[in-house]
């Protein structure tokens, strides 16, 4: 590479006039080539002279710029992914390049030291070659260029361009004996200084920390990622293994290794776990540094560092002729240093240091200085891995340095984080009652020893006033989250607690004083004495203890209330109206999409008044957690779900994670009914679980005093998934015959009959279930989805009150919906040319109307066939959408209609009726009147 102003070239008394090489080759005709204002012939003359008959005399200074954004990292591939785009690595033990120096009078020192590694010869030669890959020949460059072609010409006009660009010496002429020039003869190598060093050995994060109980040196206890060796093996012919050496992350166990702990300070020695184990007494940055300490994890246990090319370490005038890295074993000569680096900008250098620990809780017993932040969070926590080394013991040149991602989830505390709300009716309770509460998987604790115990504590809030009670100190670990289970009674003793210590269950039994209506438990595992080592500077040991009262404590707090049932309380979700007539547009689980931040969502509310006299209010708390926007008023109704005029208003006073709202001048007498209903907006992203329970509440009172729950609803659950939801099903009347929409009654004879009886529903009217898609991607790819039913016993209905009761229950009534195909909204049919995938025209090589669609040997067709339903219990496939076999249907919300015939799915025909079937022998018990089942349907998700 020419500078912009060299090589400069001075021919003494006869100085040439031309300043650079660019000027200098530019200003010659070759051919029909470039023209030049001063005349071919006078300069071609110059050129000649100079070049090829005496030579000259004179200085050369050359100045080499170099781009190491395109250095590709030398020849050896297997570490170009270190090498690339850097300064190229020194070869020597110094991290110099040459020993050859220059004083003021322009004497040089050591010009052809052996040492010297950047060498430059110039060789006095004509003999130029075309090194173009498209030449034919050798010829030198003044040879071919007539007859190139004009392009090639128009290239060499370029300005800036010289025949250095097109032609390079013919080193096998070069390095012989030619024609003598001036005083010059063959080659000729220039002393070069290079005032530079650079890096000549490099970190190579590696677990170093020795597996026990193996006692091989070089078996290490693995805890990073990805697991391959340090540095690629000598059979190793790809770049893999180094490009992890940039990327890679520790993983260290919590509890059998500690926590990562980085006082920021330089540190010496290689491998210093090498010769360490944790039996090693009060050794060295062990794990383990004595009893009852969780250990310290510091940068020491993943630095390795080795050198580039293969000189010795020790000897600062070394010089390696091979790129064989070895790792470095001389404590003496090498530094290193650890610094924080933010994971997502890892190349703007160290951004500060962090002492990691428990916040507020650990001191470091050197410094005094409480450590601030406990690291583990691969996205924000980097150690960049830095280190000098020095051969002559004394000028440290700067490794390249290797950032380490740090991975750990830090249990410095037992696993117990729990809020659970739990009403328990005062009915369940009284007259030497026990209700029982278990919640599984709640409580763990690895860390426990049996000098380092946790001890349970119960917590009891009632009306404002706390009291804590111990419970049970706990002895052994528990590795895996085990039971709690509560027992409740009504008294006035104490709570106790006990252990099974085979399963690991807590049991905690809870009287509670008689007349309460609300108590707060807070259970709490305690870490007795938790002490966490910190890196002392002075003896390189880890000492340093946690010990907080509370810090580490794991909390299960739960919310009882004591209900009295006085009010009735029914919830729903709804899709279309909130009338409570419509039993088939209300659902209990309602799915949403995880990712949108606006999914709406209609809820419509029952209120019945158990009591024996009149309210004047309704108070209700409703839940609102993270994710759930609640309206500023609830909309009051009749049964038929229109609006009254009235409305519930929010109440300032109210719990945390509930809304408070109040129907005032309700009067609603005993016995009385009251409809109410409302749409929240949830944010799916923002919900804490992927399955978020709702449950409302009756109250009276206030929260200061502790609100008194009078009636508690049914559990509504909101469910991210990403597949798809059912928004309604259809309501199914069965007659035998049908006289236009009206259905007839079957004639009961008194005898059983000859056959299985045979009841339809309207034939008129479609049997469609509708659904829509949870998110609003229409190209997005179908997932595999079922809908599947349970039909209950079928009963007959014994009176006019929904509550008067039913009896003859038969287990053996079948529905057969028959064929499902998918319809717009409006019950246009979608084709399935317009959905199925090319397996799915394979598979089927049919359409819906031809013969043997529906059969079993058709994928296609025999999923959208139902299964029989049976009045059991037991539940059956209605419908399948193989992702094998179909596309999405494109519209949402769809319908899937059933019977559908062959004319009707091509566009024409008549619907053909859903069939229930009942055997011949339940007509020994059928009496008149109306038989009833509930058909619970479920909707399946592959991603669900």
């Amino acid at each position: 590479m020419w500078g912009f102003f060299g090589p400069i070239i001075n021919s003494g008394a006869n100085p040439n006039p031309y300043t650079s090489a660019t000027g200098l080759f530019n200003a010659l005709k070759p051919g029909g080539g470039r023209e030049n204002d001063l005349g071919g012939a006078v300069i071609g003359g110059i050129l000649t002279d100079l070049l090829t008959k005496n030579g000259f005399d004179g200085n050369a200074n050359i100045n080499f710029n170099i781009d190491l954004s395109k250095y590709n990292g030398g020849t050896t591939q297997r570490y170009r992914p270190l090498t690339r785009n850097r300064l190229f690595p020194s070869p020597r033990a110094d991290g110099k390049f040459n020993d050859t120096t220059v004083d003021s009078a322009n004497n040089f020192s050591n010009a052809t030291s052996a040492n010297n590694t950047v060498k430059m010869t110039m060789y006095p030669s004509s003999s130029l070659v075309d090194p173009r890959p498209n030449a034919s020949t050798n010829y030198n460059y003044r040879s071919i260029v007539d007859n190139e072609p004009r392009d090639i010409q128009q290239k060499e006009n370029t300005a800036g361009t010289t025949p250095m660009d097109f032609a390079v010496i013919d080193p096998a002429k070069a390095k012989t004996d030619q024609v003598t020039y001036g005083n010059y003869r063959g080659a000729v190598e220039f002393p070069v200084i290079v005032n530079a060093s650079s890096w000549n050995s490099f970190i190579a994060p590696a677990d170093n920390r020795k597996q026990l109980p193996d006692t091989n040196p070089i078996t290490y206890y693995k805890t990073i990622l990805p697991d391959t060796p340090p540095i690629p093996t000598d059979s190793d012919t790809t770049p893999d293994i180094a490009a992890t050496i940039l990327n890679r992350t520790a993983q260290p166990s919590f509890n059998t290794d500690g926590v990562f702990v980085n006082n920021g300070e330089t540190y010496k020695g290689v491998n210093p776990y090498a010769n360490l184990s944790d039996k090693d007494s009060g050794s060295a940055l062990n794990t383990s540094p004595a009893t009852n300490i969780i250990g310290a994890v510091t940068p020491q246990r993943y630095t390795r560092a080795y050198t580039y090319f293969k000189f010795d370490q020790n000897d600062p005038k070394s010089v390696g002729t091979e790129v064989s890295p070895q790792e470095i074993t001389s404590n003496a000569n090498v530094t290193f240093q650890a610094t924080q680096r933010t994971a997502t900008n890892i190349t703007n250098g160290p951004t500060s240091i962090v002492n990691p620990s428990n916040p507020g809780s650990i001191v470091d017993n050197t410094t005094g200085k409480t450590i601030t932040k406990l690291l583990g969070n691969p996205a924000t926590d980097v150690w960049q891995l830095t280190g000098k080394y020095a051969a002559d013991g004394t000028n440290g040149i700067p490794m390249l340095s290797a950032p380490l991602k740090l991975d750990q989830t830090p249990q410095l505390q037992s696993s117990l984080n729990q809020r659970q709300t739990l009403a328990i009716s005062n009915t369940d309770i009284a007259s030497g009652k026990t209700y029982t509460k278990s919640y599984p998987q709640v409580w763990s604790d690895p860390n426990i020893t049996s000098s380092r115990s946790d001890m349970l504590t119960l917590v009891t809030t009632i009306g404002g006033t706390s009291t804590e009670t111990s419970l049970l100190e706990i002895k052994q670990k528990q590795d895996t989250p085990a039971t709690i289970t509560f027992n409740f009674t009504t008294g006035t003793g104490a709570p106790t607690a006990s252990l099974n210590a085979t399963t690991g269950e807590i049991t905690v039994n809870i009287p509670i004083k008689s007349g309460t209506n609300a108590v707060q438990y807070d259970l709490r595992l305690k870490p007795k004495a938790l002490a966490v080592a910190t890196l002392q500077s002075d003896t390189g040991r880890t000492t340093g203890y946690w010990q907080s009262d509370d810090g580490g404590a794991g909390h299960f707090y739960l919310n009882v209330a004591i209900v009295t049932n006085s009010v009735g309380l029914q919830n729903y979700f709804y899709i279309s109206a909130p009338a409570w007539t419509a039993t088939t547009d209300q659902f209990s689980q309602r799915l949403i999409d995880g990712v949108s931040a606006s999914n709406t969502v209609n809820v419509k509310g029952q209120v019945k008044n158990n009591g024996s006299s009149s309210l004047s209010a309704i108070d209700l708390l409703i839940p609102s957690p993270a994710g759930i926007t609640l309206p500023n008023t609830l909309t009051v109704n009749n049964a038929a779900g229109t609006a009254t005029g009235a409305t519930y208003t929010r109440i300032t006073d109210t719990l945390a994670g509930y809304t408070h709202y109040r129907y005032s001048g309700v009067n609603l007498a005993a016995g009385g009914v009251s409809y109410y209903s409302y749409t929240m907006t949830v944010n799916g992203n923002q919900l804490p679980n992927n399955d978020t329970q709702l449950i409302t509440n009756a109250v009276s009172g206030t929260s200061a005093a502790g609100f008194s729950y009078l009636g508690i609803a049914n559990t509504l659950t909101l469910t991210k998934s990403t597949g798809v939801q059912l928004l309604t099903v259809p309501d199914l009347t069965f007659a035998n015959k049908w006289n236009g929409n009206t259905p007839e009654p079957y004639k009961l004879t008194g005898s059983v009959p000859s056959d299985d009886v045979t009841f339809t529903t309207n034939p008129n009217v479609p049997i469609n279930f509708t659904f829509q898609y949870l998110d609003s991607v229409v190209n997005a790819p179908n997932t595999t989805w079922s809908l599947t039913a349970s039909l209950s016993n079928f009963v007959h209905k014994d009176g006019t009150d929904a509550d008067s009761g039913f009896s003859d229950p038969h287990s053996g009534f079948v529905i057969d919906f028959g064929r499902g195909e998918p319809a717009n909204a409006d019950g246009v049919s979608i084709k399935p040319t317009a959905y199925l995938t090319n397996d799915g025209f394979l598979e089927a090589n049919m359409t819906s109307t031809s013969t043997g669609y529906a059969s079993s040997t058709n994928a296609v067709g025999h999923n959208h066939v139902a299964n029989s339903l049976i009045s059991n219990s037991t539940s059956s496939t209605l419908y399948t959408s193989n992702s094998a076999f179909e596309n999405r249907y494109k519209a949402s919300p769809f319908a899937i209609q059933y019977d559908m015939t062959d004319a009707a799915n091509a566009g024409s025909g008549t619907q053909k009726p859903v069939k229930l079937t009942i055997p011949k022998g339940d007509f020994a018990t059928i009496k008149a009147g109306q038989y009833q089942a509930t058909a619970s349907y479920t909707i399946s998700n592959a991603l669900q």
